[in-house]
């Protein structure tokens, strides 16, 4: 049943200490009664700190408090998927560490053992014996994790946040201390009342600083650059960051040049191939035709595109690129921000996001560049998958040679060791609302 915690690897020492200094934190494992979001997109450390903070607490042994935990796992099949094996892993956790919990639960042990023929448990049984044993008026403080919700199988997930929010009513009518915290992407989680929600991608820079600049020891101004890069490329994305750290180190041992060692910064990891597919699967049929529109849209920008310009698009319905408005958006509802947010989202599996400037200024930005060149590298799965082409008709905006355009990154890559710009800043593609927090980036990097 924890199969997956096991799988995933510890956390690098001295990262994830992050997290308990914040006030939705705090807030959450302060009160009685409360709901914690950890929220993120694909690959940016959510169940490396939900297990840091996990184990965090059971070896504080708080006295008189239980803590379970459950992390879904799809690809592993029904015994790490499925809503049953969440209540009955949670179920075992909270017997195991509570003597009076388990005196309560052995009468319906006893009236299940009388009347069956086959020792199964439903999920029904299953349900409503955690929500009875975690609500209980004499039952120990509780903290309840659960990792990767957007994983449970059979859209279980809507539900299960309505399980969770249930279970606080019922706590905070019988007095009991009961705290959740789960984690999941944006999409398909959707939760509109939570007070506490923790944006991990917004947080987890020196993280991300620290494990490259440990882990990524390659020697010289080479290795450097190379350090650099991975920290000014990693738009929160510490899976990427991992699986590029691990290629560009094995490069390395494999004794090839710096120019060849760089390319794999700009390369698709396999394993982040296989989620990418899986998450253009899972978008729901009916928005198949959307979702090329959108990604095409999005393809055709040489910069950051405003949501607002494709509000307009979906609204006049002049774009022939994008589906028109009568066709997804009724006309007679006014298209908030939030509500376009989500239309994003929904279409783009998440791998779109929406960024907010300090103008309040809302952008369309893929969520890594990895995606976009994924989209290209792998043209023919993705249009298999969605059921057509997100580059078809892209020549006439892009030009004749759009190929090169989208390979941009890619051509970076591949300056020689001797040509005395294959340092300079300018030849890296930066985040300048995030590299302030990186402490002394570019300070050492030669300029000539």
């Amino acid at each position: 049943m924890d199969s997956r915690e096991w799988k995933i690897e510890p956390a690098l020492d001295g990262t994830c200490k992050w997290l308990s200094m914040l006030d939705e934190y705090r807030t959450w494992k302060g009160s009685q009664q409360s709901l914690l979001w950890i929220q993120g997109k694909v690959g940016v450390g959510k169940s490396t700190l939900l297990k840091r903070t996990l184990l965090d607490l059971k070896a504080a042994k708080l006295q008189g408090s239980v803590v379970a935990g459950f992390f879904f796992d799809r690809y592993r099949g029904q015994a790490t998927s499925s809503a049953l094996s969440l209540y009955r892993s949670l179920l075992h956790q909270l017997l195991s560490q509570s003597h009076f919990l388990l005196m309560k639960f052995l009468p319906r042990f006893r009236a299940k053992y009388n009347r069956s023929t086959t020792w199964k448990w439903e999920f029904q049984e299953l349900r409503d014996a955690f929500l009875a044993m975690a609500t209980h008026a004499r039952s120990p403080r509780i903290y309840i994790f659960v990792d990767a919700l957007d994983e449970c199988d059979n859209q279980y997930t809507q539900q299960a946040i309505r399980d969770f929010e249930q279970a606080l009513e019922f706590a905070a009518q019988s007095g009991n201390s009961l705290k959740i915290c789960f984690s999941s992407r944006q999409y398909p989680t959707y939760l509109s009342n939570c007070s506490l929600i923790i944006q991990v991608e917004n947080n987890n820079a020196p993280d991300i600083e620290k494990y490259t600049m440990e882990k990524l020891q390659i020697p010289s101004q080479a290795g450097k650059y190379l350090r650099n890069t991975v920290i000014a490329r990693a738009s929160g994305m510490f899976w990427w960051v991992v699986l590029v750290i691990e290629a560009l180190v094995q490069s390395h041992a494999d004794g090839n040049c710096i120019t060849r060692i760089k390319c794999v910064i700009y390369e698709v990891p396999s394993q982040i191939e296989s989620e990418l597919i899986q998450i253009f699967q899972e978008i729901h049929l009916k928005y198949r035709t959307e979702t090329v529109r959108l990604m095409r849209y999005v393809l055709r920008g040489e910069q950051d595109l405003f949501v607002s310009e494709l509000k307009d698009a979906l609204a006049s319905g002049n774009d022939t690129s994008l589906i028109s408005c009568q066709q997804c958006i009724k006309p007679e509802h006014p298209v908030t921000e939030e509500q376009m947010e989500r239309w994003i989202r929904s279409r783009s599996g998440g791998l779109i996001e929406v960024k907010w400037s300090f103008y309040m200024n809302a952008t369309l930005r893929f969520i890594h560049p990895v995606v976009k060149t994924f989209l290209q590298d792998s043209r023919a799965r993705v249009s298999e998958c969605l059921g057509g082409d997100v580059f078809k008709g892209l020549s006439q905006t892009l030009g004749e040679n759009n190929v090169g355009l989208l390979n941009a990154d890619k051509a970076r890559s591949t300056l020689s060791l001797s040509d005395p710009h294959y340092m300079r800043k300018d030849t890296i593609e930066v985040d300048e609302d995030r590299v302030g927090t990186y402490s002394g980036l570019y300070k050492d990097l030669p300029t000539q």
